[in-house]
């Protein structure tokens, strides 16, 4: 990758944040996830809306009623105005809108993160390709079967089985994302953010941006994010049930304002 500022990298990864999460049709609509295993996939939101310091982008999924679209379209132009000195709108904001998709609309929302480079490394953390293919069978079957679809994933082997990997969920001409796995009895000793580093430092080397992302419910991934000084560039929340459904989670946040 070319060198670029760490801000220009932010813009960057927040003008391009919905081409990374979901696909879109010609209007610009969003149809279904971005998935690399999945290139068909049909589960979208009924809204997805990213906002950074002085930046909002979003999109509506293709069969959301042009009424829908024009009244939030209002609210969030309205919020757009107002953010660069009073992101705590957003929240507000985000109840308005769920309102108009009815009290069973379900909402997730939370932060987005830059990975940075130059991460240390774990020796015992190793990257996946086919000939090691085989140390996810037991623990990750997903993964095993569609491993080359998600490289670079990263593992951490013990007895020659994988107990944390962290591989590609969403990748994009510019920036990949990570999602990360660890078996319960491995949690809680650094094994997850030994796997995210190793998976980092790969898509560097790739030339390209390594994200993540999370709810803010998730008081283990936040940690995960804190702990490798992962550098907050965005907030996210979607509105509207997938096609195949989606996990409501309450309660919208900031990540705090560069300075």
């Amino acid at each position: 990758m070319t060198t670029v500022d760490p801000a220009s990298i932010d813009q960057i990864l927040l003008r391009q944040r919905i081409e990374l999460r979901y696909r879109l049709d010609a209007a610009g609509r969003l149809v279904g996830e971005n998935l690399p295993e999945d290139p068909d996939d049909q589960n979208a939101p009924s809204l997805y809306a990213c906002l950074g310091a002085d930046r909002l982008v979003y999109a509506f999924r293709h069969d959301v009623s042009p009424e829908r679209v024009e009244h939030a379209t209002a609210v969030l132009e309205a919020l757009s105005d107002a953010l660069f000195e009073s992101p705590e709108q957003l929240a507000d904001a985000a109840e308005a809108l769920a309102a108009t998709w009815g009290d069973g609309a379900a909402r997730t929302s939370g932060p987005i993160y830059r990975v940075p480079r130059g991460l240390p490394q774990d020796p015992d953390v190793v990257l996946l390709d086919a000939a090691r293919r085989h140390t996810l069978a037991d623990s990750f079957p997903h993964t095993r079967r569609h491993l080359l679809a998600l490289v670079p994933c990263a593992a951490r082997l013990v007895d020659g089985k994988a107990v944390s990997i962290c591989r590609t969920i969403r990748r994009s001409r510019f920036a990949l994302e990570a999602g990360v796995d660890t078996l319960e009895a491995h949690r809680g000793r650094g094994t997850g953010a030994a796997v995210v580093a190793a998976w980092a430092e790969q898509a560097w080397r790739e030339g390209r941006v390594p994200c993540y992302s999370t709810e803010w419910t998730n008081g283990a991934s936040m940690a995960l994010a804190h702990r490798l000084h992962m550098i907050p560039v965005g907030a996210e929340f979607t509105i509207g049930s997938s096609r195949g459904g989606t996990n409501a989670s309450p309660g919208l946040g900031w990540p705090g304002r560069r300075r």
